[in-house]
């Protein structure tokens, strides 16, 4: 029995050393609150509250629940918003859950990836040859290893894994691996229950986040491999990319009106973004959520010579593997790249799927030149690992995690704004306030209009709740709807005018604003029904109420909000009758 135990535990030494180490990296974190967009998607987004709700989240945009309008980033992930779901009815608010959650399939990621560099660099190497002739401490499987070791400690793992609701890398990387697999095998063996498994695993991938369609990419991959000749793998591609198209079929459906990317701007901006995010893998010194891209005016020389660059490594007889791992990273950042012309920022985060290819290319060198390459790869583990270490401290809470992006790009509008929100979330007004009106500046430097706008909207905030002068808070309000109208700066001006002037008509011109951009709201059907009634529309305001208890059927505050705005306005119309009476 301990002979066996003990043959287990030497089979599976390299599985179980990197669980150890992937588990005690993130263990401290366990704890760690929610913070950022994780508040606003999990805490309090009421489409995870139940089954009706969680419906109609499924045909939204995913970041619906912190976008203004309806002027939403394309985003489509309705596999994420489901997880969320599921996990909230376990979970709740307990963030250890969702933690443990992302942690389970970091590690189940970096088991994967260990399997796959195996598998890669024998059959480059080793084609003729069975894994087992090559089992020895300083073969594959160390390297393999080595390799996993360095992919999870890589520094930008750590936005990807601790930043919940941004779960979509961390599902679509072992899609991804486990698809290849199950088609290496579909392809040896002709089972239609790999076949199965491409498609679930391709459903999966793609509907979690965009990037998903790398598995479709790198099926192209392996049928030109083969010069079209292999059947079952033109099968393999033809499922994949008929899931792609349902998925584009479907979010063209949901997204209307959306932003949306252009071919053009693509290839003009794509050499100066694909340089910097090299950049960025390579010398992770300064981790950032946030990192502007320039646009590069030189892309034409760039779409010249980069099919120069893979002319001159073909000649020179650059490593297969290497070459491999580096088509892997150019193509796995493409998708997220083509993304950023939504936002214009680039993250870290971004990383996490294409660093398995740097990874690879690493693994190579190990196993080649393992008398030079040793102590330089252990070096780079040990410095990512510190790197990844400090990175988790700023994560414990959300005025730590903005305080450090802050020291990076202290200049930055949307980095300047958040910090300042951490602050006032502190009960830090002033400070928060002379961050908010950095940003303001900034923006307006840069003709950031949706930062500008949302800036001066929290400057009238804390100026209306922290200092009581509604005036200056409306000012500020006609500036951020002048600037760059949306739903929550209109309808914050609805309310000055309905509860501190009791300008009901200014109100619910206001709200109507508001509604033109989020229309079926709950608040904002509220918010018209009172503005209604105070110009003493009363059957114009109980239509509204009607609607408000609606849309607020699932949630029994929103019931208690309407019934009791449906009984001050009774009470109200009541009231003029009585004083129409007298």
């Amino acid at each position: 029995m301990k002979t066996l135990v003990q043959s287990k535990l030497k089979k599976f030494k390299y599985h179980i050393a990197l669980v150890a180490i992937t588990a005690s990296l993130f263990a401290p974190t366990l704890n760690y609150p929610f913070v950022w967009d994780d508040k606003e998607l999990i805490v309090n987004n009421p489409a995870l509250h139940n089954i009706d709700t969680l419906k109609d989240s499924l045909s939204r945009n995913y970041l619906h629940a912190i976008t203004n309008d309806n002027r939403d980033i394309p985003f489509y992930r309705p596999i994420n918003t489901a997880i969320l779901y599921f996990e909230y009815q376990l979970f709740g608010t307990n963030v250890r859950g969702y933690r443990i959650f992302q942690y389970l399939l970091h590690c189940i990621t970096v088991l994967l990836v260990f399997i796959a560099f195996k598998r890669i660099l024998h059959w480059f190497l080793h084609p003729a040859e069975s894994e087992s002739d090559h089992s020895q401490e300083g073969g594959i499987p160390f390297a393999s290893a080595a390799a996993a070791l360095l992919f999870t400690t890589t520094p930008y793992c750590i936005d990807s894994v601790l930043f919940i609701s941004n779960l979509g890398d961390i599902i679509v990387l072992p899609c991804l691996i486990a698809t290849i697999g199950a088609h290496a095998r579909w392809t040896e063996s002709g089972k239609v229950k790999y076949l199965a498994a491409i498609i679930f695993f391709t459903i999966i991938a793609i509907f979690s986040k965009e990037t998903g369609v790398l598995i479709p990419v790198f099926l192209l991959f392996t049928l030109i491999s083969r010069r079209f000749r292999n059947r079952k793998s033109l099968l393999s591609l033809a499922v994949s990319v008929v899931v792609l198209g349902i998925y584009i079929a479907i979010r063209a459906k949901v997204l209307q009106g959306s932003m949306d990317i252009h071919l053009q701007t693509a290839v003009i901006r794509f050499p100066a973004d694909f340089f910097t995010a090299l950049f960025l893998s390579i010398f992770p010194c300064s981790l950032s959520l946030i990192t502007s891209m320039s646009v590069y005016a030189g892309a034409p020389y760039f779409w010249l010579l980069f099919p120069l660059l893979i002319l001159i490594a073909v000649k020179l007889r650059v490593s297969s593997v290497i070459a491999a791992g580096l088509v892997f990273w150019s193509v796995a950042v493409a998708p997220s790249l083509l993304l950023l012309q939504t936002s214009g920022e680039f993250a870290s985060r971004y990383l996490y799927i294409p660093s398995v290819g740097l990874a690879l290319a690493g693994a190579f060198l190990l196993l080649k030149y393992p008398k030079y390459s040793k102590f330089f790869f252990a070096g780079i583990v040990l410095t990512f690992a510190l790197l990844s270490f400090i990175r988790i401290q700023a994560w414990k809470s959300e005025l730590s995690l903005w305080q450090a992006e802050y020291q990076i790009n202290p200049n930055h509008p949307h980095t300047v704004f958040n910090t300042g929100f951490a602050y006032e979330n502190q009960g830090n007004y002033s400070k928060a306030l002379a961050l908010y009106l950095k940003a303001h500046d900034k923006a307006k430097k840069r003709r950031l209009a949706p930062i500008q706008a949302i800036a001066l909207e929290r400057i009238a905030s804390v100026l209306l709740h922290k200092y009581n002068d509604p005036e200056r808070a409306k000012r500020n309000l006609k500036l951020s709807v002048a600037v760059f109208p949306t739903f929550s700066a209109w309808y914050s001006l609805g309310l000055i005018y309905a509860e501190q002037d009791r300008n009901y008509a200014a109100a619910l011109s206001a709200f109507k604003s508001a509604e033109k951009l989020k229309s079926n709201s709950f608040p904002i059907c509220l918010a018209i029904a009172g503005a209604l009634g105070g110009l003493k529309r009363f059957e114009e305001a109980r239509a509204y109420l009607d609607l408000a208890e609606r849309l607020g059927s699932y949630s029994e505050e929103q019931k208690r909000e309407a019934k009791q705005r449906r009984n001050e306005i009774l009470e109200y119309e009541t009231h003029l009758g009585s004083s129409n009476n007298k």
